[in-house]
């Protein structure tokens, strides 16, 4: 009896997690599965917006879009550190400290399904109002409807536009090349690294002298990457 129990428990919990994964448009679960790869990131009094692009960087196929039409500033700095980390565990640190949140747009036909939203908020993976049912919770019908009944929208009240198409929002980075971009991302990183050496932490700035080395070796930051590993290696 006890065995059956837990086979019908089990059962229970496979059910409420496949209606959890089937409200996800293909596109959203693969960024999920996205977000829990584990990544290195070193960032000290860096743009936001560039670690956005970093984010994009190590995390192949990451579609981010930030909300700054609702307050997220391109321009804050951020000061983070972690090794072997999800970039879902990375987002919340960050998040926590900065009053954020993110949410990954699940729409099918939308444009930006799949996309990472960042916003100011609390939303954590989804979002506000529209997180997944908790295992075991049942909805408490409104006083108002009767079960089995719907409720029909009030004929005076017309359709808020906005409400029904919320705009995607929209990023406020200047168009730059691939070129400037790389050159701007490998001057970023090997900025850290050097502040990597002063803090006491040569090894760190090493693996950031190799990642510049491997993705952005055609830039003038690679020469000096090579030279300060060179010289910590000695």
């Amino acid at each position: 009896m006890r065995r059956y129990s837990l086979l019908t428990a089990c059962c229970l919990l496979l059910a409420a997690f496949g209606v959890a994964a089937a409200d996800d448009t293909p596109a959203a679960a693969a960024t999920r599965k996205r977000l829990q790869n584990k990544i290195m990131v070193t960032y000290k009094d860096t743009l936001f917006r560039e670690v956005i692009d970093d984010l994009k960087e190590k995390v192949e196929n990451l579609g981010v879009r930030p909300d700054t039409k609702n307050g997220v500033n391109l321009n804050l700095k951020i000061t983070y550190d972690a090794k072997d980390k999800t970039v879902t565990d990375i987002l919340n640190d960050i998040c926590d400290k900065n009053a954020m949140g993110y949410y990954v747009i699940s729409k099918q036909g939308d444009a930006y399904d799949g996309s990472l939203v960042i916003t100011k908020g609390k939303e954590r993976g989804y979002e506000a109002g529209k997180e997944p049912a908790k295992t075991g919770a049942k909805e408490k019908p409104d006083a108002k409807t009767k079960p089995g009944t719907k409720e029909k929208p009030d004929p005076k009240e017309k359709p808020d536009p906005k409400e029904a198409k919320p705009d995607p929002p929209k990023s406020d980075t200047p168009p730059e090349s691939d070129e400037e971009k790389s050159e701007r991302l490998a001057a970023r990183k090997f900025k850290t690294a050097e502040e990597l050496v002063q803090d006491g932490k040569p090894d760190r700035a090493i693996e950031l002298c190799d990642e510049i080395l491997q993705k952005y070796a055609k830039t003038k930051a690679a020469e000096k990457a090579k030279a300060l590993k060179e010289k910590l290696d000695k």
